[in-house]
C-alpha cells in the first residue's frame, strides 16, 4: 500500500534518478564540447600555418623575380624574410600534424619540395648576381621551378583540403551533441 510519505520518497528518489540523468547527459555533453572545440581551435591553426607556409614561398618567389629583373638587392627583402620565417613555421605545421599519419605523411613530401624550391630560388638570385639577367632567366625559363611550386600548392591543398573535411565533420559532432544535451535536458525538465 502506497502512504502519502511513500509517495513523496518514490517522488524525490525518481526525480533524483532523473536530476543525476541529465547531470551525467549534461557533463559527458560538455566534455565533448570542450574536446571537439579543442579540435576545432587546433585545425584552423594548422590551416593559418599552411597558408603561412605557401605565403612565405610565394613573397620568396616574388623577392627573387624583382631582383632578377631589376638587379636592385632592395627587392630581396621579401626573400630574406621568407628565407627566416620559413623553418620555424615548417616546424610548427610538422608538429601539429604529426599525430595524423596521413597528414604527417603529406607534410613530409612537401618539406622536400619546399627546400628545394627555396634552392632553386636561392641558385636563380646567385646566377644573377654572378652572370647577370640573361642567365637567370634562362634557368627560370626551364620551368623547374614553375612545377615545383605547382607541386607545393598541390601537396598543401590536399592537406587544407584535409583538414578542412576535418572541421566539417566537427562541426557535426558539436552539432549532434548538441542536440543530445537539449533533448536530454527537455526530457528531463518535463
Amino acid at each position: 500500500m502506497w502512504t502519502f510519505g511513500k509517495k513523496v520518497t518514490a517522488g524525490f528518489a525518481l526525480s533524483f534518478v532523473l536530476l543525476v540523468g541529465v547531470g551525467i547527459v549534461a557533463y559527458q555533453s560538455i566534455t565533448a564540447l570542450a574536446k571537439t572545440s579543442y579540435a576545432v581551435a587546433r585545425t584552423h591553426v594548422i590551416l593559418e600555418h599552411l597558408t603561412e607556409v605557401l605565403s612565405l614561398v610565394k613573397d620568396a618567389e616574388t623577392g627573387q623575380r624583382g631582383f632578377v629583373i631589376t638587379g636592385d638587392e632592395a627587392f630581396l627583402e621579401p626573400y630574406k624574410s621568407a628565407v627566416a620565417a620559413l623553418p620555424a613555421t615548417l616546424d610548427a605545421v610538422r608538429d601539429l600534424v604529426a599525430d595524423t599519419p596521413s597528414q604527417a605523411k603529406r607534410f613530409t613530401d612537401v618539406e622536400p619540395l619546399v627546400a628545394l624550391k627555396m634552392s632553386e630560388l636561392k641558385q636563380v638570385i646567385d646566377v644573377r648576381r654572378s652572370a647577370g639577367a640573361e642567365p637567370a632567366a634562362a634557368i627560370v625559363k626551364t620551368g623547374e621551378g614553375k612545377r615545383t611550386m605547382d607541386e607545393v600548392r598541390r601537396t598543401l591543398g590536399q592537406i587544407d583540403h584535409e583538414e578542412r573535411d576535418r572541421l566539417q565533420a566537427r562541426a557535426e559532432e558539436v552539432d549532434a551533441s548538441a542536440t543530445s544535451a537539449r533533448s536530454t535536458l527537455i526530457v528531463g525538465t518535463l
